[in-house]
């Protein structure tokens, strides 16, 4: 047969809106249309052969947001009321929601700023700072997804070798935590958010039975008392109360890749706020009045309050369903960065190599080499293999983690108070006041004089409250460290 040899060229670099697509989904690959690429003797960009993936409505964004702010941290919030006191823990909560909508609207506000890509964290923290920013970024996330992820796989485990352990002694935490790593690894491999929506939508379902059933083992087994009896402060264990309430409320790492897959990322703040309030509701209408029944005998988890029996094996079982599904919603972030950098590290060693070309034999296009390579992590194969590989062993690190700290509480804590709070209340504000800057925002807007620094000022009051709440939080952890 004779042959054609197609004059080399270099492959184009990247489209910025290719380095910023979230690798959520698998995407079919289509060789039949490669043909089209090739025109006057040059190949087109390869990148054409990707899409987007597929666009989630507000209301999938609304439940899935709901289901990352709640969860078996919610049924410890009693015994961090306990731990701030009455009234030191309800103003505390209302402070804290409020901030936690402020910063959740910041960081969003920091992905429209970026421009029309969708954009993850660290590359909102390089255009803030360049490579300090994506560091300090990526150090946050990594710090949070571990400690949350970490503590959902803990729970999960430990009520697992609860319920089995009496009857199958083989399941110790240590032996389910095994077990369980391939489950959680495929697991991870959900190609979108939109394929976990309905889930959300039972893992919430499912905390709502569990925290009507301790309302009712409340009322049955125990009463309120004299509303002297419940101290209205209590300072010495307030860095307890907020780190575990920051755990439920700091979900900054879920909103941008929440963001960059709605079909209309305009209402991503209206998503927001009704998360947040329905939240805010169902937590003071959960929190309160179990605190109030159960009073200074409130456990830090109150399922420990439970009298057994099969309604507190009900919730355990409810509970672990719902974490279940919560822990693919966290890790998810982190799976989208690593999957974004690594991709344009591999695409852009591949463009410094030599091009090579190829060849027509018998009507047919035959790669070779680097441009069969590129062409490889181009479609959807390439992208397939490398987040199932990256998620895997996402997986596996949280797990390893899981098996060093086995005490769910102490985790909550530990990750409420450093990842949780750096993603949340110090990274948004930072970065958000360093793009208005770069960009000439408020010049470009009108506004200026003491409106521009008032802002500033704002926003710099939480980066430092969130500093203060990090070295209390380490302070607290440190202490509660068996001598």
């Amino acid at each position: 047969s004779s042959h054609h040899h197609v004059p080399e060229t270099e492959f184009p670099p990247m489209s910025h809106d290719l380095e910023a697509t979230p690798l959520l989904e698998d995407h079919a690959s289509s060789c039949g249309s490669i043909d089209a690429l090739v025109k006057d003797g040059s190949m087109g960009s390869l990148s054409g052969l990707i899409v987007r993936p597929a666009h989630v409505t507000m209301t999938r964004t609304t439940i899935n947001i709901i289901k990352c702010f709640i969860g078996a941290a919610s049924l410890e919030l009693p015994g961090a009321l306990l731990q701030g006191g009455l009234a030191g823990s309800l103003v505390g909560l209302m402070i804290l929601c409020a901030l936690s909508y402020l910063t959740l609207r910041m960081l969003a506000r920091c992905g429209e700023l970026a421009g029309p890509a969708p954009k993850t964290y660290p590359e909102i923290g390089s255009l803030a700072f360049g490579p300090v920013g994506a560091a300090m970024a990526w150090g946050g996330m990594i710090a949070m997804t571990v400690g949350v992820c970490g503590s959902y796989y803990i729970f999960v485990t430990s009520t697992i070798s609860e319920l089995v352990i009496a009857h199958c002694p083989f399941f110790t935490r240590a032996n389910s935590s095994y077990l369980l790593l391939p489950v959680f690894i495929l697991l991870s491999w959900t190609p979108s958010y939109k394929y976990l929506a309905p889930f959300s939508v039972l893992g919430i379902g499912a905390l709502i039975f569990s925290l009507l059933a301790v309302i009712g083992d409340a009322c049955t087994y125990s009463s309120i008392q004299s509303i002297h009896s419940y101290p209205a402060w209590n300072w010495s264990l307030y860095p307890s109360f907020v780190g575990n309430v920051a755990f439920v409320y700091l979900i900054h790492s879920v909103v941008l890749p929440m963001r960059n897959s709605m079909a209309a990322p305009k209402f991503c703040a209206r998503s927001l706020l009704y998360a947040t309030a329905f939240v805010t509701v169902l937590n003071l209408g959960f929190a309160v009045p179990v605190y109030l029944l159960y009073g200074s005998n409130t456990q830090g988890n109150v399922i420990d309050n439970m009298h057994p029996g099969p309604l507190k094996v009900s919730v355990q079982v409810a509970l672990s369903v719902d974490l279940f599904f919560t822990y693919a919603l966290f890790l998810f972030p982190v799976c989208e960065a690593l999957e974004n950098d690594i991709f344009r590290a591999v695409r852009s060693w591949l463009q410094r190599q030599p091009a090579e070309g190829f060849q027509i034999q018998a009507g047919q296009i035959q790669m070779s080499g680097t441009t069969k390579a590129m062409h490889w992590i181009d479609t959807g194969l390439g992208h397939s293999v490398m987040r199932k590989l990256v998620r895997a062993v996402l997986v596996t690190t949280t797990v390893g983690i899981a098996l060093a700290v086995p005490k769910f509480s102490l985790m909550t804590a530990l990750s409420g108070g450093l990842g949780n709070n750096v993603m949340g209340f110090i990274l948004p504000p930072l970065f958000l006041t360093r793009i208005k800057w770069k960009q000439g925002w408020w010049e470009t807007n009108g506004v200026t004089g003491a409106w521009k620094w008032c802002e500033i000022c704002g926003q710099s009051s939480i980066v430092l409250g969130g500093l203060a709440l990090m070295v209390l939080s380490l302070q607290n952890f440190a202490s509660q460290l068996p001598s």
